[in-house]
This record gives C-alpha cells, sequence and structure tokens, in this order.
C-alpha cells in the first residue's frame, strides 16, 4: 500500500502543470477564431460597399460620384475607410472592334490608402471633386484588363473599394492584407 499512496503523492500537481502548458495554446486559437470572424466580416462589408456603390451611381442623375462615395463610406460599419481605405468609380465605355475605354475616374477624396485603381492606375492628377485630370476626351485610355464585355457605346461604372485590413497578429507578422472588390454596373 505505501507505494500507492507515493504515486498519488507524485500526480497532485499533474494538473496544473497540464493547465499551464495547454492554456496560452487555448487562448492563441481563441484569438485566432476571433481575428478570422474579423476579417469575413470586414471582406463582407467591403463587398456590400461596392455593390451598394454601384447600384447607387448607375441610376443616380443628381448624385455626384464624390457624394456616392460619400454616402457608401458611411456605410462601412466598424471599418475606418478614411484612414485604411479607399474608394474608385470608373466610367468605361465600350468600342467596336477595340478595347473599352474611360471616360472618367474619380478617386474618394476623404481616402486614408494609398492604392492605384486596378482598372486604371495612371491617373497622377486629381482635381477637387475627386475628378482624374488625366483622362483626355479626344484620346482616352483604353482599358485591356476589363471583366466584363461590353457592346459599342455601352456605358458600364466600376467601383472599387480597397481596404488595408490590420489582423490582430500584424504585430508579429508584418503582413499586409488589402482586402478589395470591384462592381459592375
Amino acid at each position: 500500500m505505501f507505494p500507492l499512496q507515493i504515486k498519488k503523492a507524485a500526480e497532485k500537481g499533474f494538473a496544473a502543470i497540464e493547465m499551464t502548458l495547454i492554456a496560452p495554446l487555448f487562448m492563441l486559437l481563441i484569438v485566432a477564431a476571433v481575428d478570422i470572424t474579423h476579417l469575413i466580416q470586414a471582406n463582407h462589408i467591403i463587398i456590400s460597399i461596392s455593390r451598394e456603390g454601384g447600384n447607387i451611381i448607375s441610376r443616380s442623375n443628381t448624385d455626384t460620384p464624390q457624394e456616392v462615395m460619400d454616402i457608401i463610406a458611411t456605410t462601412s460599419g466598424t471599418l475606418d475607410l478614411t484612414q485604411d481605405g479607399v474608394i474608385y468609380i470608373t466610367e468605361v465605355v465600350g468600342q467596336e472592334d477595340a478595347s473599352p475605354y474611360i471616360k472618367s475616374q474619380y478617386r474618394w477624396n476623404q481616402h486614408g490608402l494609398s492604392k492605384n485603381s486596378a482598372i486604371w492606375s495612371s491617373c497622377s492628377n486629381w482635381t477637387s471633386d475627386g475628378e482624374c485630370s488625366d483622362v483626355d476626351a479626344d484620346n482616352p485610355p483604353l482599358v485591356n484588363n476589363l471583366a466584363v464585355a461590353l457592346d459599342d457605346g455601352e456605358i458600364v461604372y466600376s467601383v472599387e473599394v480597397f481596404y488595408d485590413y490590420s489582423p490582430i497578429f500584424s504585430r508579429v507578422f508584418d503582413e499586409e492584407y488589402i482586402l478589395s472588390d470591384t462592381t459592375y454596373m
């Protein structure tokens, strides 16, 4: 009976040691799950903003592109687009037997992210109302990477939203995650 009592005494602190080793691992998994949930929510918000922007700009005759971008930026919820985001609205016109061209492009004035448009990234001069002044009406820039096919004279608005997502682990892994979505209407 004596050896049995020694065994119980030796096992007495084992649960505390086990918990000390396992608890940080569980905390890490919980933080990772929360971070992934925030990433999914941020991506959903970016997609919703882009779609709503395309819906509004394609239907409105009275709102300027800058007003539309202000409206959709207010729906960003927990995302601070004024610090970590940028919105572009590009008007693209189709041509017969040629690539579509840029008629106008606007960048949101309150943007906080320096990221070029994926549709046309060559604009270097922006007016006070957010319009690109590099678009020449006589020789407009062509778009070779448009995801939709356009008929001659067909006009489509592209709304691009970019957001620099900072995960909880960004202090450990110095990575940049740019969430983006583009809607054509």
